[in-house]
């Protein structure tokens, strides 16, 4: 029985060695694709990749690796090209009809050229105007609504919003001046961009 026992375990020991030979001397499976170092037969963690529809070996550290960079929100800066890596910043520009993703030299560059101040007209461009309202400019439907306005602030009066929630498919002044904002710094940031791809 004792015979037998030692018999058992030698077939396995045997066949084990067989499986690591095989294992160490097909380096697709032994070695890491990525970084080329040797995965041990006993590491739970293995990982796999196709590539050419060939399977290669991966190692936790390179999956990792591979994941995170894989899962970034972009992979290369919008503007200049860069390739980000999963240890850079990357910044996200609110441009329609996507968000853009650009690098820490780029989005300095951009944000450099972005303005702070707006006249009504930006604001409030003849495209907003007609889609919102059943006047074709700024100046036609704020002359409509018979209130003196000289300056910004006259628009912040209950007349004024009276007028809007009559006039307009908004249900306040406060909404009106909200969405036409968040359109202008879309666009506002499209063009700036655009201008930073040019010069790159």
């Amino acid at each position: 029985m004792e015979n037998a026992g030692e018999l058992i375990s030698s077939l396995f020991a045997l066949a084990f060695s067989i499986a690591a030979f095989v294992y160490y001397s097909n380096p697709k499976k032994s070695k890491c694709y990525d970084c080329q170092e040797v995965i041990s037969i006993h590491k739970e963690n293995r990982f796999s990749l196709t590539v050419n529809g060939e399977e290669h070996a991966l190692c936790k550290k390179c999956y990792n690796k591979r994941y995170k960079q894989e899962s970034l929100p972009a992979q290369n800066c919008f503007c200049c090209g860069k390739q980000f890596s999963t240890r850079m910043k990357i910044l996200e520009w609110d441009v329609y009809p996507s968000p853009c993703y650009l690098c820490v030299t780029c989005n300095k560059k951009g944000e450099s050229k972005l303005k702070t101040y707006f006249l009504l007209p930006e604001i409030f461009p003849d495209q907003f105007i007609e889609s919102h309202t059943s006047f074709s400019n700024l100046q036609e439907y704020v002359d409509s609504s018979k209130i003196k306005i000289s300056e910004f602030n006259d628009l912040e009066t209950e007349e004024w919003n009276l007028f809007v929630v009559k006039t307009t498919d908004f249900d306040s002044w406060e909404s009106m001046k909200t969405l036409a904002l968040s359109e202008l710094y879309r666009r506002h940031r499209k063009q700036v961009i655009e201008e930073l791809c040019k010069s790159a």
